[in-house]
């Protein structure tokens, strides 16, 4: 609906400029509010099933997870590391340029650098953490095919690699880390965009419904669920 309005809108525009009509009749239409904030976050069963699929791949896929996974980087982020930028000695990761217009350091956890240091000899020496696969002097610039293979092996539908991002959000809120810090690590500008792209999952929102006090009555604690 909103493509179509936007084209009216245009289109009327350029027939003013041309002198064919005189009014723009759809100007000052609102678009509508598309709602298309995705509320994919992995389940704890997901996790597992995404990790021992990942841990089965020789290739690209399994440290690209992992790094997606632990970092919550943008794929195009994670796409244009250079090793200079893998800082194993300080334990962390430079991202130089990122869709914010800044660039960030974002904490390189063990076992993300475990597995970047077995994927770096199949890398072949070129300066690009996942370099091209015909041409390892240039970056890898689409990963559908590979990450279409890591989601069926572990039986997963409907995931994106950027959903790793919102679920890496999500597991920060969820352990209590404040909005700033998670804003630093993400490169997530505002609170209202950290907030859009953060989300928790059933599992998370129990554990924080179970976590309150109880005073459970002694009748209630003698009722018998039935499945």
């Amino acid at each position: 609906m909103n493509g179509e309005v936007a084209c009216l809108k245009s289109l009327f525009s350029e027939a003013i400029r041309a002198g064919i009509v005189a009014l723009n009749p759809v100007k000052g239409t609102k678009l509508l509010n598309p709602n298309n904030v995705r509320d994919r976050i992995l389940s704890n069963e997901e996790t597992a099933r995404l990790f021992e699929a990942a841990g089965n791949m020789s290739d690209f896929v399994r440290p690209l997870f992992h790094a997606l996974f632990h970092t919550g980087m943008r794929l195009g982020e994670a796409l244009a590391l250079e090793w200079v930028d893998i800082e194993f000695e300080h334990d962390r990761i430079v991202i130089r340029q990122s869709k914010s217009g800044e660039g960030r350091r974002i904490p390189l956890r063990s076992v993300l650098a475990n597995e970047l240091i077995l994927w770096k000899p199949s890398a072949h020496s070129s300066r690009w953490v996942f370099p091209a696969r015909f041409d390892d002097t240039d970056a890898m610039q689409s990963v559908r095919k590979g990450w279409l293979r890591l989601c069926k092996a572990a039986r997963i539908t409907n995931l994106r690699p950027h959903d790793l991002r919102h679920n890496f959000t999500s597991q920060l809120q969820a352990a209590g880390v404040s909005d700033s810090i998670i804003m630093s690590i993400t490169g997530h500008k505002t609170h209202v965009m950290l907030h859009r792209y953060s989300h928790a999952n059933d599992e998370h929102k129990m554990d924080a419904v179970r976590s309150l006090p109880s005073f459970e009555s002694t009748t209630i604690s003698k009722i018998v669920r039935i499945r």
